[in-house]
C-alpha cells in the first residue's frame, strides 16, 4: 500500500510540474515513460483531454491548411493552362 501511495505522490508531483511548466514547455507524452507503472489513468485523465483536445485544434488547422494550399494549386494550374 505504501507502494501505491507513494505512487500516487510521484505522480501528483509530475501533474504540477506540468502544470506549472504548460503545454509549450512540457507535456503529459513527455512524462509519461516516467511514470509508475501501476499509475492510473484517473490521475493524468485531465492532462491527456488537455493533450487530445490540443491535437485536434491542430489538426484542425493542418486541414483548413492544406485546403487553402489545395485550392491555390488548383487556381496555379488554371493559369498554367491557360
Amino acid at each position: 500500500d505504501s507502494t501505491s501511495r507513494g505512487g500516487k505522490d510521484v505522480v501528483s508531483r509530475v501533474v504540477s510540474v506540468l502544470k506549472d511548466c504548460g503545454p509549450d514547455v512540457l507535456s503529459i507524452e513527455d512524462v509519461l515513460p516516467f511514470l509508475p507503472d501501476f499509475a492510473q489513468i484517473d490521475q493524468i485523465k485531465d492532462e491527456i483531454c488537455e493533450a487530445l483536445t490540443s491535437y485536434s485544434s491542430r489538426i484542425e488547422g493542418f486541414l483548413r491548411e492544406m485546403s487553402e494550399c489545395d485550392h491555390t494549386c488548383d487556381n496555379l494550374r488554371s493559369e498554367i493552362a491557360r
